[in-house]
């Protein structure tokens, strides 16, 4: 959904930049992919087919533009030795849907109200014997996903409600032990108030966040690399098998329009704290934190610590509410927050934010 831009300028959305790339592992089929043969692999992105009552079933295609991309990272023994091993057990069940929805009419049978949900989860697992130069091992890779999401439109859409939330965790066993878990819950509250000169005002509320804890040998930097050798770093450091890293941002936005005089107001503020460190399970020891909060458009308070120690520390005064002249101000609210016919949409400028 697009939600007020006041939420993102000038602090974007966890992982605007830096969107993290999933992790995989390919080790249990190495029997097979080293067999001399052509391979292929394939990542799609799937919907769901909703049946209009309890369930769904995944679809083979979905709508708009997707974007995937994927890498393989090979470790290889001498060219003499050749991977061998069994054939990998798969247990890959069909993901679990269960889906619900529920409306309310007026007096004149318009829809008055609609209540949604979405529940999808599902466990698999590969398993093999592989041999290579280094010896026999077990190897399983596991993962278990998990997706929800719980929406409400009252009042005619007037007011929007969504409660989201992605979690999961994946398991490597073998000679290179990895896992990781990780959750993204978003809550996001929108309300449209008309009142009878046309006039119309947009408030909208969002949290939303990241959870990730990562063990072992993964392929892509823990982030405790950047501290192993810095100075007041605890020596005791390489004795945690992993890290964690924690961000939570909240936003208010406000949005108010006069179409008859073409003006309006804007306005919204957003913080954002992060924390980073190393683990081991229950037991972790904090290495970066970052608190920042922005208020129309400026940066008001950024405090940064390393290693327990203050390295920055700016805050400054709220900055004056502006007014939006003719040519900013929108002409519905369905025009304003991107929903339902509405007029035409122009194209996002650079900069620009949404969820």
């Amino acid at each position: 959904m697009l939600i007020k831009p006041g939420l993102w300028r000038p602090i974007v959305g966890i992982d605007a930049f830096d969107l993290r790339e999933h992790e995989i592992d390919i080790t249990p089929w190495l029997p097979i992919l080293c067999d001399g043969n052509e391979h292929s692999f394939e990542i799609k992105v799937a919907g769901i087919n909703d049946d209009g009552g309890t369930t769904g079933a995944l679809t083979k295609t979905v709508g708009n533009s997707w974007y995937v991309t994927g890498k393989i990272f090979v470790w290889l023994d001498s060219p003499s030795s050749i991977t061998s091993g069994t054939q990998p057990t798969i247990v890959l069940p069909q993901p679990q849907i269960t889906l619900s929805q529920s409306y309310t009419q007026n007096a004149t049978g318009a829809n008055q109200t609609l209540s949604y949900s979405t529940l999808v989860t599902r466990s698999l697992s590969i398993s093999s014997i592989v041999k290579t130069q280094q010896g026999t091992s077990a190897e399983t890779w596991t993962q278990s996903l998990s997706y929800s999401n719980y929406g409400s439109f009252a009042d005619q859409g007037n007011i929007q409600i969504n409660d989201f939330m992605t979690s999961g965790y994946e398991i490597s066993t073998g000679v290179y032990p990895y896992s990781s878990s990780y959750k993204y819950p978003l809550y996001a509250n929108t309300t449209v108030i008309v009142d009878p000169s046309g006039n119309f005002s947009i408030s909208a509320n969002l949290s939303h966040g990241l959870l990730l804890e990562t063990y072992g040998n993964s392929i892509y930097p823990s982030g405790l690399e950047s501290f192993s050798s810095h100075p007041g770093t605890n020596d005791n450091l390489s004795s945690y098998s992993g890290s964690y890293l924690r961000t939570v941002q909240n936003g208010t936005a406000y949005y108010f329009s006069s179409p008859s005089t073409g003006t309006g107001i804007s306005f919204g503020s957003t913080e954002q704290d992060f924390v980073f460190g190393a683990a081991n399970p229950g037991i972790s020891e904090e290495l970066y934190t970052r608190d920042v909060a922005a208020a129309n458009g400026t940066v008001v308070r950024d405090k940064e610590t390393l290693l327990g120690v203050v390295v920055g520390d700016y805050a400054g005064p709220n900055p004056p509410i502006k007014g939006i002249g003719p040519q900013g101000a929108a002409g519905s609210p369905k025009e304003a927050i991107g929903r339902g016919p509405g007029q035409s949409k122009p194209a996002l400028a650079q900069g620009g934010g949404g969820v």
